[in-house]
């Protein structure tokens, strides 16, 4: 055997070792670049008291939002829009009217159908009690008076046992929903963090699929949840700042596939927050195949500063995300400076990523 044959005997070998290694980090492959072409503050209405955004979607041109630390549990407090096309340095939003009175609190997460005919948003369900926190509402674009509840603690029992494993055979007390992407026929359920409870948990990129289909025109459930997808966050590699959850999923229909933002959070500190972006397409899921990161000009992990949560395709297939830090101060750009400055609690982040495949 000459030395070339030697050395690909070898990287085959050494391949071959590491694809038994079950339990070793995965290297992560090359995927899209990004870069940030703008950003800005999105300000809250009054009577906001606190800006988290968590879950945003283009429906019919308008950009909705939920934010999940409303001043009241109704829906209609936590629902807010924008028109993408004023992004500027600061960007008001106002409350989406009409929606009725639904009781829900701590809205995670909002879809829109591929089609544009339908809205779906999604509380947090990670406590049984009140059945507030367990809502998965729809409304027609277009009519969200004819808002309505699809789901809610029946749901969160199907929920945990597609939750289920050898070591948790009911399935986790605790867990936190916080992404949701709307296809055809299943809406793909993003959780971020499951365990014992919400002091005892562990973090987890975890994707159910829960079918849906239309009656008369209305959107009704088809069946229940299953888990279709699930990364192991110790797993990936070459990331700056762990550990990493889920927080956010969106289908771009354009290019076929999932867009998923992560987050980290380690204490309150302004600096223990930060986060990436990742795409997966249908077939990777299917395959259970693991996400590919999305790198900036340097070829290293896109690293946000802030905590994303939301994300958006635009019209123009630029994608906006937009930030929760919570309580902390993070530095954000004044909108008449341009200079950083700390976080208003009724303000927060958006950055405008442009996207290179």
């Amino acid at each position: 055997m000459g030395a070339s044959g030697l050395a690909s005997w070898r990287r085959a070998a050494i391949g071959l070792v590491a694809a038994l290694m079950g339990g070793c980090v995965q290297p992560l492959p090359t995927g899209p670049v990004a870069r940030v072409v703008g950003e800005g503050i999105i300000v809250c209405p009054a009577p906001t008291e606190r800006c988290e955004l968590s879950g945003a979607t283009l429906a019919a041109g308008r950009l909705l939002l939920v934010n999940d630390r409303a001043v009241s549990g109704k829906v209609g407090d936590s629902v807010l829009t924008i028109a993408p096309t004023t992004f500027a340095p600061r960007v008001d939003a106002r409350f989406q009217a009409g929606l009725p009175p639904l009781p829900a609190e701590k809205l995670e997460a909002i879809t829109t159908t591929p089609d544009g005919r339908h809205v779906f948003a999604t509380t947090s369900f990670d406590r049984p009690d009140p059945d507030r926190f367990n809502v998965l509402l729809t409304w027609p674009e277009g009519r969200p008076q004819a808002a309505r509840v699809l789901g809610s603690l029946a749901l969160r029992a199907q929920l945990r046992a597609a939750l289920a494993s050898a070591s948790v055979p009911d399935g986790p007390a605790y867990f936190k929903i916080e992404g949701l992407a709307a296809l055809p026929d299943r809406l793909l359920v993003g959780v971020r963090e499951t365990g014992r409870t919400y002091q005892d948990f562990s973090f987890t990129l975890t994707v159910l699929s829960l079918p849906w289909r239309l009656e008369d025109g209305v959107p009704v459930l088809a069946g229940p949840p299953r888990m279709v997808w699930r990364a192991d966050p110790a797993r990936l590699p070459d990331l700056p700042k762990t550990p990493i959850g889920l927080s956010e999923l969106a289908y771009d229909a354009a290019r076929e596939r999932l867009w998923l933002l992560t987050s980290v959070e380690q204490g309150e500190a302004v600096d223990g927050v930060a986060g990436y972006l990742w795409t997966l397409d249908l077939a990777a899921l299917a395959s259970g195949l693991p996400p590919v990161v999305v790198r900036g000009a340097d070829g290293r992990p896109l690293l946000f500063t802030h905590k994303p949560e939301a994300l958006a395709i635009l019209p123009d297939r630029r994608l906006l995300v937009v930030h929760d830090d919570d309580r902390r101060a993070t530095l954000v750009p004044d909108p008449v400076t341009g200079t950083r400055r700390p976080r208003q609690q009724t303000e927060t982040l958006y950055q405008i990523l442009s996207v290179a495949d």
